[in-house]
């Protein structure tokens, strides 16, 4: 409940943030790949007039504890990612050839989900237990010209992993981090 009252009380202070104007696209179309590696697929839905709905699909590489005896692997996992983000300041700089620069910050509350489908590392095809994370998180989209994108963002949040039906005795639950450096275009 503290994190929901804690969540509302950022997006009434977003809403009071001075910057300029700058109307959102109805609708974006994106593919991004990021920070060591990933590619990722997503859709943000203009809601209101400075919220969009994101949603995403992809692939992340990440260093990950996989419930098996063996620690650490590297891996490659799918990844399905939803929620609200909300634009709170724009700014514009315009170049001498024309091209535009938009600059705007964000917050946004994400639920991240891995399927128990599969990862791969370098041993082959492995299942591994369910993930799910909630990730309020804040950041940076700078858009360059009409095409290229560059994000940043950091979420701290809430993760649990459906350990017992990989046959653990309990499920997991922990604080995680969530650190996007993306770079991109518009389709």
């Amino acid at each position: 409940m503290k994190n929901l009252i804690c969540l509302t009380m950022l997006f009434a202070i977003c809403q009071r943030t001075v910057g300029q104007q700058v109307e959102l696209p109805k609708a974006t179309f994106a593919m991004h790949t990021g920070f060591l590696f990933g590619v990722w697929g997503n859709y943000e839905a203009r809601l209101g007039q400075r919220t969009v709905f994101l949603t995403e699909a992809g692939f992340s590489f990440q260093s990950m504890a996989v419930f098996t005896n063996e620690g650490k692997e590297d891996v490659i996992t799918p990844v399905l990612l939803v929620g609200p983000r909300r634009y709170f300041k724009s700014k514009i700089s315009k170049k001498k050839s024309g091209s535009a620069r938009i600059t705007r910050g964000f917050l946004g509350a994400h639920i991240k989900f891995k399927p128990n489908s599969f990862f791969l590392d370098s041993d082959g095809l492995y299942g591994y237990a369910n993930h799910l994370g909630v990730f309020p998180n804040i950041g940076m989209k700078k858009t360059m010209g009409e095409r290229f994108v560059m994000e940043l963002a950091l979420g701290v949040g809430y993760a649990h992993y459906f350990a017992k039906q990989e046959g653990w005795p309990e499920n997991i639950d922990r604080p995680t981090v969530d650190l996007r450096i993306r770079f991109g275009f518009n389709l």
